[in-house]
């Protein structure tokens, strides 16, 4: 979880101003989730949705036919949540 809380506060962090990173992280995507709560990744999203950045999360419930719990981040709200079917009409 430590490399995901990095990466969100490292795209938080990015400001244009900065000469040395000429681009803006304006959506920040999480694919994948987990079902434990982490007080620090809900602090660090937190703050980039403050700065307004759009965060979109992976809903989980893999392998799941009827799985309606979302994991987290996605669970923490504000964000918009993602899941997928297959072709089949399956859930990914």
């Amino acid at each position: 979880m430590e490399w995901l809380i990095k990466g969100v506060r490292w795209a938080c962090d990015i400001d244009k101003s900065d000469s040395r990173r000429p681009v803006d992280a304006d959506v920040i995507c999480i694919p994948g989730g987990c079902e434990k709560y982490h007080p620090e990744l809900r602090n660090v999203l937190y703050k980039a949705l403050a700065k307004g950045k759009l965060v979109v999360c992976g809903a989980g419930g893999e392998e799941r036919e009827r799985s309606y719990n979302l994991q987290y981040p996605a669970r923490l709200g504000n964000t918009i949540q993602k899941y997928v079917k297959n072709v089949l009409g399956r859930y990914k």
